[in-house]
């Protein structure tokens, strides 16, 4: 899979919380999910941030097995913060047709082709 475009569009229901903002930067929010938190980059109406809300998720990068992705220590799904990256951890599946998707818990994130 490596050098293979990757594009992750999935709908999830998760709440968020808007936090301090420093003037002339983008707008952030603390992201909640069953399993785990995470601070990204609020596109949506600054009044809106804080609730509950279904988000949409982009991914783009390549998969480039052992730089960006590699075996997990853990077998249980997770999102954190490390520095500025959003660690996402799950279970990758390969289809026969060369498709992609992350599999987190119940939730089946896919395709990332």
């Amino acid at each position: 899979m490596a050098g293979r475009d990757v594009m992750d569009d999935e709908a999830m229901f998760v709440r968020t919380e808007s936090l301090p903002q420093a003037p002339q930067q983008h707008m952030t929010v603390r992201v909640h999910t069953q399993i785990g938190s995470a601070v990204v980059l609020w596109r949506g109406d600054p009044q809106e941030a804080d609730g509950h809300h279904l988000i949409e998720r982009t991914v783009d990068a390549d998969i480039n097995w052992g730089q960006n992705a590699r075996p997990a220590a853990a077998t249980e799904p997770e999102l954190r913060q490390e520095g500025d990256r959003v660690i996402i951890r799950g279970c990758l599946h390969l289809t026969d047709d060369g498709t992609a998707y992350l599999q987190r818990g119940h939730w089946s994130h896919g395709p990332l082709s």
